[in-house]
């Protein structure tokens, strides 16, 4: 109960700072019978002591409710029992009058799809001009998943209890969590399955830092770019155009298509054909970095040495696109210090697990963890909110936009993590820093763009201005 008491006090506290309680209209409190509800129940204890105008109504039979909400209940005067299809659509009716409608009906433990009166509820609140607030999570949404379970409140804030849930930056909760908070309510530990690391700062890297005057191209990474097979020769050499607008000194493309055949799009960039002749291991002594796969439509045997003889040299790798069919093949004896970054979207993450979509949007993080048992570097999971996972763990970066989902912007971001791994940025640091400066290029070429305009070169172009503020902010 103590904790309640604080968990509510700190809700409202926040809610007050932020000037969510609208001067002339009533503030309506909506509790269901679970703890959750208690903390909804606190918030109007705090609006009633302060004389704010609410209307407080609980979902369910007291009976039913948990101990401690019950002895919250006991101190609130003119609460309205929300019981049938009748008394909702009365509550509806009451709540269209009020400025603000905070959500306490269903916490994280919702186990089971939402029917019956709590349905009709919650679709009537989504209909409401009133801002809806969420206590925790938005009812009717799977804290581990982030699917709606038949269905939820579509939120305008969510306060988050002490710290995200898995539920906020997966699927669904990206759009029915609207700004999320976190509310430190002084919960001293948390089970691991209970939080979500989401990452909001850019790590540091020698990218960051200012160019001395005395230095050359070669200070700033050289990169290999493996991929392009005909009709997929523009991916590479997106991947190549990334690593140069983000910082390399150089970029040679290789591939193994006759140079004859090759269609070049930048005359910044170096070209190498390989094939059975070709020298691997020397030349694994000309780069600092290399992004293996891009427009690699079908590896072979060529490849799968190619990419061998990379790994044993040591060389730090981004394998995305084609090169992805060939991690299996990959030697694990590097110890806790491997240099592979993979960077698949789901489809290519399903076929690498041979587990359907379907089955991973039901446990995405279960099957991260599960993968990365075996898989000895870093993942990136590029989706709407991108997991960056290594046997450390795992980290969620939700600043990306939907102007990203468009051909292209996979090549881009493999580029753009291998500029970092070409100054010597570590790989885990080399994946964050990669995803958040393609996400805020992505998001800066919205703004000029819209939404549905934006290419993956238009992303390129903005990389600078994206590392250029960073500079200034790492100062």
């Amino acid at each position: 109960l103590e904790l309640m008491m604080r968990a509510g006090r700190r809700l409202f506290e926040r809610l007050e700072r932020e000037g969510y309680f609208p001067p002339r209209r009533p503030v309506a409190i909506l509790a269901g019978c679970g703890n959750n509800g208690g903390d909804a129940l606190v918030i109007a204890r705090e609006l009633k002591r302060r004389e704010i105008a609410c209307d407080v109504f609980l979902i369910g039979s007291p009976e039913l409710a948990s101990e401690e909400t019950r002895s919250v209940l006991k101190g609130l005067r003119d609460v309205q029992i929300v019981q049938s299809a009748e008394e909702v659509a009365r509550c509806l009716s009451k709540l269209e009058r009020a400025g603000l409608v905070v959500d306490g009906i269903f916490g994280i433990g919702l186990s089971k799809d939402v029917g019956g009166i709590a349905r009709q509820l919650i679709e009537g609140l989504n209909r409401l001009s009133a801002t809806l607030v969420s206590i925790d999570i938005p009812s009717g949404l799977d804290a581990d998943s982030g699917w709606v379970r038949g269905c939820a409140v579509n939120a305008d804030l969510t306060l988050a209890v002490q710290c995200l849930k898995q539920g906020h930056l997966l699927n669904d909760g990206l759009d029915m969590s609207g700004r999320l908070v976190t509310v430190d309510v002084g919960i001293e530990a948390l089970e691991d399955s209970d939080a979500a690391v989401k990452v909001d700062a850019v790590p540091n890297s020698p990218l960051f830092s200012s160019r001395r005057r005395n230095s050359h191209k070669y200070d700033y990474g050289s990169i290999l770019v493996v991929g392009g097979t005909c009709g997929m020769q523009g991916a590479p050499q997106l991947s190549a155009r990334a690593a140069l607008r983000t910082g390399s000194g150089l970029v040679t493309w290789a591939s193994r298509t006759a140079p004859e055949r090759l269609r070049m799009l930048y005359p910044e960039m170096m070209t190498l054909f390989y094939d059975e002749k070709t020298d691997f291991k020397a030349l694994c002594t000309k780069f600092d970095a290399v992004v293996f796969g891009p427009g690699l439509a079908s590896a072979n045997a060529l490849d799968t040495t190619f990419l061998k003889t990379l790994d044993t040299a040591r060389l730090p790798l981004v394998v995305d696109a084609g090169g992805l069919c060939l991690v299996d093949a990959l030697d694990d004896d590097h110890g806790d210090s491997s240099l592979r970054v993979i960077t698949p979207h789901m489809g290519e993450f399903s076929r690498l697990i041979g587990v359907s979509v379907k089955r991973i949007e039901e446990d995405i993080v279960g099957h991260v963890r599960t993968f990365m048992q075996r898989f000895n570097g870093v993942m990136v999971l590029k989706g709407p909110s991108t997991i960056v996972a290594s046997r450390k763990g795992l980290m969620f970066v939700d600043n990306g936009s939907p102007a990203l989902a468009t051909a292209g912007t996979g090549d881009v971001l493999a580029g753009v993590i291998a500029a970092f791994l070409g100054v010597g940025t570590p790989p885990l640091e080399a994946a964050m820093c990669g995803v958040m400066v393609h996400a805020r290029a992505g998001a800066l070429a919205e703004t000029t763009f819209g939404e549905n305009g934006v290419l993956a070169g238009d992303i390129i172009e903005r990389l600078p201005a994206v590392v250029g503020t960073l500079k200034d902010e790492k100062r």
